[in-house]
């Protein structure tokens, strides 16, 4: 029997782009949003709502989704590790939850089996799994991929929900408008990912090379990042 799933979020704020582009691209896909997990104090919010519309800084386009998400159950829990976002998980069990904040301990993923916190990661996982993985794909002249997929012990490792072709790469030949527009493309592949989970077209796979750290990444140095910045400036 098909199974009914609860979606979440989980956000520090409204004030980063891609939160708002991720919001935006699960309610442009008609994807019902049940819960916002919000780490942020309840009092720092207001402050900066406050101080928002006292300088003006919300834009037309926050303040239009900002009221599209107002009547979602939103819970104000500073570590997604506490009791209280414990409480929450089990509430709304079984369900799918997008996570953009914090780092989640083991002991939160063995308690919640029925609760699928997924990460939205720029990679065709198993491979560049860590840091600085769109650099390193660049670098080395491949396809750039999204995959989503579910959150374990190790980094970029747990089970693959959806992995999806972004934008081909033969390095002296890639499209620059989608790579400039690079996380809007990956923001719009999540619902598409939800979708099929939810309508059993889709289900998590077991990834490969578990625990091999010679397929995990480190953030660029800067040097390497400034040569690859030129190569592919010198492309366009």
């Amino acid at each position: 029997m098909k199974k009914e799933y609860s979606i979440g979020i989980t956000v520090h704020n409204f004030e980063h782009q891609s939160t708002l582009t991720l919001l935006n691209s699960l309610l442009e896909d008609n994807i019902k949003i049940d819960f916002i997990i919000y780490h942020q104090s309840y009092f720092k919010r207001i402050l900066l709502k406050i101080f928002n519309s006292m300088f003006k800084r919300n834009s037309i386009r926050k303040n239009e989704l900002l009221k599209k998400i107002k009547n979602i159950k939103t819970f104000n829990i500073k570590d997604i590790n506490s009791e209280k976002c414990s409480r929450v998980f089990e509430k709304y069990k079984p369900s799918l939850v997008l996570c953009n904040t914090g780092i989640i301990k083991q002991k939160t993923i063995k308690n919640h089996p029925n609760t699928y916190l997924l990460n939205v990661h720029g990679s065709r996982l198993p491979e560049y799994r860590g840091a600085s993985n769109l650099h390193w794909a660049l670098w080395d002249s491949k396809d750039i991929y999204v995959t989503v997929h579910r959150i374990n012990n190790g980094i970029d490792e747990g089970d693959i929900l959806y992995q999806e072709l972004l934008i081909k790469n033969s390095g002296d030949n890639i499209d620059h408008d989608k790579l400039s527009n690079l996380d809007l493309l990956i923001t719009s592949a999540v619902p598409r990912a939800l979708k099929q989970f939810l309508t059993c077209k889709s289900t998590f796979i077991k990834q490969d090379n578990i625990g091999n750290p010679m397929m995990r990444y480190y953030s660029m140095h800067p040097i390497l990042l400034k040569i690859l910045e030129k190569n592919y400036k010198n492309n366009e």
